[in-house]
């Protein structure tokens, strides 16, 4: 006769209620929320420095394109909207010729106008702030645009 083997009852895993899954829901929510918020504030300082390294170089560009077309160039910060974020405008004799939006949550301050030789009218700065984040484009009296 055979013997009987010794089995040892199975453990089984019993069912969540409705409230457990939406409280476990609620937990991995906040989780991702807290990810992402943690993960915004590393990379601010990289996204305004970057979007301001990318509107110095167009600064450049728009001091070659008043010398060019031998015209008065302004470029005035566009506020948000509620379906547009924050852009610059480039005007000609107040009418618009390029538009650009910078990145969504970057706020952006400034204004500067070109003369035909590409020279400033006068010294502007370009504040841009996201979070606690800030950063400055400096265009001096003699045209040039760092950010210091």
């Amino acid at each position: 006769m055979p013997r009987a083997s010794r089995q040892t009852p199975a453990k089984t895993l019993r069912r969540l209620s409705t409230f457990e899954l939406v409280v476990a829901a609620c937990a991995l929510i906040a989780l991702g929320l807290i990810a992402w918020t943690a993960f915004d504030a590393l990379t601010s300082g990289l996204k305004i420095h970057d979007t301001a390294t990318d509107f110095a170089v167009a600064l450049r560009r728009i001091e070659t394109t008043a010398r060019d077309r031998n015209a008065f160039l302004t470029v005035r910060v566009r506020p948000p909207t509620l379906h547009r974020p924050t852009g610059y405008v480039v005007e000609q004799e107040s009418a618009a010729i390029d538009e650009h939006d910078f990145p969504k949550g970057i706020a952006v301050v400034g204004e500067v106008t070109f003369d035909p030789q590409g020279v400033p009218a006068a010294p502007a700065s370009f504040f841009f702030r996201r979070g606690r984040d800030s950063l400055t484009v400096v265009v001096n009296s003699k045209g040039e645009v760092s950010i210091p």
